[in-house]
């Protein structure tokens, strides 16, 4: 059974917002067996063939961030003494079982991403980079398309919550991706408050091969048509206040500070109508549509592979992320 958190973190909320942070009523733990493990492999792949069925371009298995692949995949919580524990192919076993389940869901051309941590900061005993280079060639060696190297942290220390996968310092995670992008031969993903210039230097520089956005789609769903159309005056900045952050920790609906039409695109709203000396309202109804991107994991800036085709940021690979997309998508 892994350790009981420690640190600052429980201090920072109302006991509201603490029982709200729980879901209301206190968890159950059960170490998983053989077969809850079967059960969850099957899940993946399932889910990936949904997705596929829905159109999606590619799919991202997430194994990082503390979430239950990560859980098998750190040294710092995986103290299973089975077949699922141990060194390193132990503790990976999970990851690569759901990987050859997606995979033999969906087929052998759908892209498939892999996401790892490549740090976990103020962990004893947690990922390192080793760890991960060792991890990201495991899973090229499995099959997956491309790595999305991304960190996390020790839980109960409050200030660690920006320091890893949402950091508040622009290019964290940069180190990391190019570590592991210097090790494997598949498209390497970065992420983690990225502008755009350093987005573009990352690139030319081969510190990785795509970058990610997350917040910044919160807040301008269209900044990569904006930016392709040159018009980066034009985009709504994230202003990285951590307000879309909050409602996951407290399970609210998602918001964001900056765009107040996040999580609310396809709700029907009254809106002012021009005034033109009648009213200041009018009864209309307008449905506001979200804007339409394309569907990977990752919101791809450019690729830097050289196995380019004749569309304009298009890669010739069939399981290139972007080979399959028409422009940028959603992080």
């Amino acid at each position: 059974m892994p350790k009981a958190p420690s640190g600052d973190f429980g201090t920072l909320f109302f006991p509201e917002e603490l029982a709200s942070f729980m879901g209301g009523e206190r968890p159950t733990l059960k170490v998983m067996t053989e077969e809850d493990i079967a059960v969850v492999v099957g899940q993946f792949a399932a889910a990936a063939r949904r997705a596929q069925e829905a159109g999606i371009d590619a799919v991202e298995i997430h194994g990082g961030h503390g979430y239950l692949i990560d859980a098998f995949l750190s040294p710092s919580s995986n103290t299973r003494t089975d077949g699922y524990g141990g060194n390193l192919a132990g503790r990976a076993r999970l990851y690569l079982e759901i990987l050859a389940a997606v995979r033999k869901a969906v087929g052998p051309d759908f892209p498939i991403i892999c996401k790892l941590n490549a740090r976990e900061v103020g962990k004893h005993d947690g990922v390192t980079f080793e760890i991960a280079v060792e991890t990201a060639r495991l899973l090229e060696q499995a099959g997956a398309d491309a790595i999305t190297a991304s960190a996390y942290h020790d839980v109960g220390v409050g200030k660690l919550h920006s320091e890893s996968n949402i950091p508040h310092v622009p290019n964290t995670n940069v180190p990391g991706a190019a570590t592991v992008k210097r090790a494997v031969g598949i498209p390497v993903i970065a992420s983690g408050r990225i502008e755009f210039d350093d987005a573009d230097r990352s690139i030319a520089e081969k510190a990785c091969d795509f970058v990610a956005f997350g917040r910044k789609i919160l807040a301008d769903p269209a900044f990569p048509k904006k930016l392709a159309a040159g018009s980066a005056e034009d985009v709504r900045p994230c202003i990285y206040c951590y307000t879309c952050v909050s409602a996951i920790y407290l399970r609210q609906k998602g918001r964001c500070a900056v765009n107040p039409e996040t999580g609310f695109e396809f709700v029907e709203q009254a809106r002012p109508a021009a005034r033109d000396g009648a009213s200041s309202w009018s009864a209309a109804v307008r449905r506001v549509s979200r804007p339409r991107a394309a569907s990977t994991n990752a919101a791809t800036m450019s690729c830097s592979s050289k196995r380019t085709s004749g569309s304009a940021g298009r890669c010739a690979s069939r399981r290139c992320p972007t080979s399959r997309t028409t422009g940028s998508s959603t992080g």
